[in-house]
């Protein structure tokens, strides 16, 4: 098949989200599967106009913010019709959405990671989140009768309950190779005291929370301390994670690890004893995946979905704005070695779904039946 993937990002910018990411593996996979794929997105200043790998030709013809009118502009003339199928990325937010089911003239799949309101709520302020919030119900209406991809079942099962049929959803997981810099062999007593959290520093992602369950658990666990890992989307937002960090004397125990490489990325989950996620909703929470390769239970709210959390084997759920039961579960892993190490366990055997290189047949499958017979 011809296939035009259209997205925020590609993997190689240097401010890819874990949606961008996950678009990008799927164009990639597609090309390396036999496919002709072209993908369409943004253009960082650092990185070239057209780069082709194979059979995936990457063409970056806008800034972010300009990006979707000007696939507009190309579709409205005819550049979905070069292809047998269109992938769009139907993440909103920072850009308006592409429309491609409307403009492309092709049959067109959807990829979907998320319910966004409980994002819209922190990024926007009320009437942004309304107007946002719209926009997601007018492109839930729009592929009402179309085919989407999703990065989880919890994404899946979310869509079911808006009234889209189970039968045009297909759940396509994102995988890695195994990380060479991961460590997950490194025993309970080489670890530090140390928790982590791996996310862009956005406000939606509520690492703040990570601050005051650090200022509870310490009262138990003395040598405790927290890594915030991640690259610095909101400038401001990150800023004051540092205050806060200053103001409740915690700075010398909380570290900033901004815009580091996966090998340190590896390094410091390796040496950690676990891993949280505060932010309200995920589409899938790859750091989890991290974490579990490197040897990391984790501790989640209610907003990561089941495909990468076993509450119980893997790790635990607390509800959302939980500071006080994330800190009493971070204290009794920090000093009891068995428990720790049977969670760290089942993180490491649920990490391994993830570890792979090659697109499922079913999902090539879903795609081609979404194209239509004389595609391929």
């Amino acid at each position: 098949m011809r296939i035009l993937v259209l997205a925020a990002r590609d993997d190689q910018n240097p401010l890819s989200a874990g949606g961008d990411q996950h678009t990008t593996l799927l164009a990639r996979q597609l090309a390396a599967a036999g496919h002709t794929v072209t993908l369409v997105t943004s253009k960082p200043a650092s990185l070239p106009v057209r780069e082709t790998s194979g059979a995936l030709e990457i063409l970056r013809i806008a800034p972010h913010r300009l990006l979707a009118p000007v696939v507009w502009a190309r579709l409205l003339v005819g550049l979905g019709r070069r292809y047998d199928l269109i992938v769009e990325d139907l993440v909103t937010g920072e850009r308006l959405p592409f429309f491609a089911r409307v403009l492309g003239g092709r049959p067109t799949v959807g990829f979907w990671f998320q319910d966004n309101r409980p994002l819209f709520q922190i990024a926007y302020g009320p009437i942004g989140a309304s107007l946002a919030g719209m926009l997601q119900s007018a492109l839930l209406w729009l592929y009402r009768t179309g085919d989407l991809i999703v990065p989880s079942e919890g994404t899946k099962d979310w869509l079911v309950t808006q009234g889209l049929a189970a039968t045009q959803i297909q759940v396509y997981h994102r995988t890695t190779p195994p990380p060479s810099a991961a460590k997950p062999d490194l025993p309970f007593a080489a670890r530090e005291n140390r928790f982590v959290v791996v996310a862009n520093f956005r406000a939606y992602k509520r690492m703040e929370e990570a601050i005051d369950v650090l200022s509870l658990l310490r009262r138990d666990v003395p040598t405790a301390q927290l890594t915030l890992l991640g690259r610095p989307d909101e400038p401001a937002y990150l800023a004051r994670l540092q205050r806060k960090s200053r103001e409740m004397q915690l700075a010398d125990v909380v570290a900033f690890e901004v815009g580091v490489s996966d090998e340190r990325k590896f390094e410091l989950l390796s040496r950690s004893k676990a891993l949280t996620v505060h932010s309200p909703i995920e589409g899938l929470a790859w750091s989890i995946v991290e974490a579990g390769l490197s040897g990391v239970p984790v501790v989640v709210s209610r907003g990561v979905p089941a495909d990468t959390v076993r509450p119980g084997e893997s790790g635990l759920i607390v509800p959302e704005g939980g500071a006080p039961a994330f800190a009493e579960i971070l204290r009794d892993w920090m000093r009891d070695a068995a428990t720790w190490n049977r969670f760290s366990e089942g993180n490491r055997r649920l990490a391994t779904q993830f570890v792979g290189t090659t697109l499922p047949a079913e999902v090539d499958a879903f795609l081609g039946s979404a194209a239509g017979p004389g595609s391929g």
